[in-house]
């Protein structure tokens, strides 16, 4: 008791330091059991025609970005361009993650607390992750790639916890042969939602080729899907594929940087041939590395989509079969599988840049 009363009073404010990750852990918490809350109000046995509150559908999920645009925006090297609702996020994303980065600037003070203290937490851990890995001669080297990639992906994968984010978006006729729900309007307020007349929620077939056209076709259906406006960045495979990328240029180039022109010995290791023996083994496992090297794209990129894609569709199904207490712990989930993926991927760039970094030679 003694020396907590004199850690009260040699730091008056510390409790005070811990109220911006205390209140940031209740909003957690609360977003997580307000978003799970919602399917329960939504199943057939509630009375949803008093509450007002229309039946969860579920959603018609594909892998590839859907296009916002009928037109192209443009054409690059003869391929159009279309705006896409995963573009949509990645230029959010962007936005937050500077606007948050303006406001924890403009509460720095000697001391911070709230928010600026939250980031100035966050911040020396990627720097002292960076310091530990590459040592503290190219830790401020590396530090600014690797502390983006993690807070750009922990901001774009926790944004599908947004309400509307992956469900409020552009209502479009189902595909020909394809699944989808009837629409229908909020009170006349020019709002539309789909429309569930089955207890499940099932995508209903469309039974006729023509419905986009005639609605009150008989014997086909005036179907309709929702192509959202925000869709999480990283279930789009350029998404990752994108930062994959950039990280295989930082690992190659963080190679050079420290080997010389010794780092392109590592893939082709000419001089282990004249040294005969194990030289030869040497030159096969340098070639075999050159062959391995890229595969880390690959590496990296899936990892990430099929991690954030697949915790996408859980969230989608799960919410629509089972209500209330399995979704809140999914959403929880999700919130330590987002931050835990985005801790992976750069960690992972780090770690790759410190073995490029080190060489083969007897005297690495």
């Amino acid at each position: 008791m003694k020396g907590h009363q004199d850690r009260l009073q040699k730091n008056p404010n510390f409790f005070q330091r811990q109220k911006g990750l205390l209140m940031l852990l209740v909003i957690l918490a609360a977003s997580a059991f307000f978003c799970g809350s919602i399917p329960f109000f939504s199943l057939p046995w509630i009375q949803t025609q008093a509450l007002g509150i229309p039946k969860a559908a579920r959603p018609v999920i594909q892998l590839p970005a859907e296009n916002l645009t009928s037109a192209p925006w443009f054409d690059f090297f003869g391929s159009p361009v279309y705006l896409t609702n995963t573009l949509v996020a990645v230029l959010l994303t962007d936005i937050l993650v500077i606007a948050l980065a303006l406001i924890a600037r403009a509460g720095m003070k000697e001391i911070p607390t709230g928010f600026s203290h939250i980031v100035e937490v966050l911040v020396e851990f990627l720097y002292n992750l960076s310091e530990q890995t590459m040592g503290a001669k190219w830790a401020p080297k590396i530090f600014p790639i690797a502390g983006t990639i993690f807070i750009f992906l922990l901001a774009a994968n926790w944004m599908h916890f947004i309400p509307g984010v992956d469900s409020v978006g552009l209502l479009h006729h189902a595909e020909a042969g394809g699944r989808g729900f009837e629409a229908a309007e909020i009170d006349n307020s020019g709002i539309y939602y789909l429309k569930v007349e089955d207890p499940g929620g099932t995508l209903v077939p469309a039974e006729s080729e023509d419905h986009n056209e005639d609605a009150g076709h008989e014997g086909g259906s005036n179907l309709y899907v929702v192509t959202p406006f925000v869709r999480t960045a990283a279930t789009d495979i350029n998404v990752p594929l994108g930062l994959a990328v950039v990280a295989f240029v930082t690992i190659q180039v963080f190679g050079v940087m420290g080997l010389r022109w010794g780092y392109l010995a590592k893939f082709v290791n000419t001089p282990g041939l004249a040294r005969g023996g194990m030289g030869f083994m040497d030159f096969g496992v340098g070639l075999f590395e050159l062959i391995l090297e890229p595969v880390k794209i690959i590496s990296l990129t899936f990892r990430l989509l099929g991690n954030i894609f697949g915790g996408g569709i859980l969230l989608a199904v799960v919410s629509t079969l089972i209500a209330f207490i399995v979704p809140v712990g999914l959403y929880l989930l999700e919130l330590f599988v987002g931050a835990i993926q985005a801790y992976v991927f750069a960690i992972l760039t780090l770690v790759f840049s410190s073995m490029a970094m080190a060489g083969h030679g007897g005297d690495h």
